[in-house]
């Protein structure tokens, strides 16, 4: 039997006349790692919330923000995704009061990890999501007034 692999993971064998050919798929689940727990910006700043994200595959569409656990407000001109080497970024134009909360990044790319048992026999792995959060702090300039 002879076998030879490409350098696209494709792999063919000849047995006996027989041409078989198969491709191994490595896929994993995701990883996500935040680039801050803690973001300050003064009000009107641009701010700029990443997410790294090990995962294969990997596209954009499997990447979501949301806000206090809830969904961003997608009507929201001041704000925009964008996705880069395997990296998400969420930027907020001109911060306000109202933008404080914290900001999750969730990958869902469908792969469970490996299953690990707790000595039970039920597996403790049963999502293939994974997320990572960030804190967003708006500072404004204190005013002071002194009346005589």
């Amino acid at each position: 039997m002879y076998v030879k692999t490409d350098s696209n993971g494709i792999f063919s064998s000849i047995q006996n006349e027989v041409v078989i050919i198969w491709r191994v798929l490595v896929t994993d689940a995701p990883t996500v790692t935040s680039g801050a727990s803690l973001v300050e910006h003064g009000e009107g700043d641009v701010a700029h919330l990443s997410c790294a994200i090990d995962a294969n595959p990997l596209d954009a569409s499997m990447v979501k923000w949301s806000k206090n656990g809830g969904e961003l407000n997608e009507t929201n001109t001041r704000t925009r995704v964008s996705f880069s080497d395997d990296k998400s970024y969420l930027t907020i134009e001109g911060v306000d009061k109202s933008d404080v909360g914290t900001y999750t990044c969730s990958v869902d790319n469908g792969v469970v990890p490996p299953s690990t048992e707790n000595g039970t026999g039920i597996s403790n792995s049963s999502s293939s999501s994974s997320s990572a959060s960030v804190f967003l702090v708006v500072k404004r300039e204190l005013e002071l007034f002194m009346y005589n």
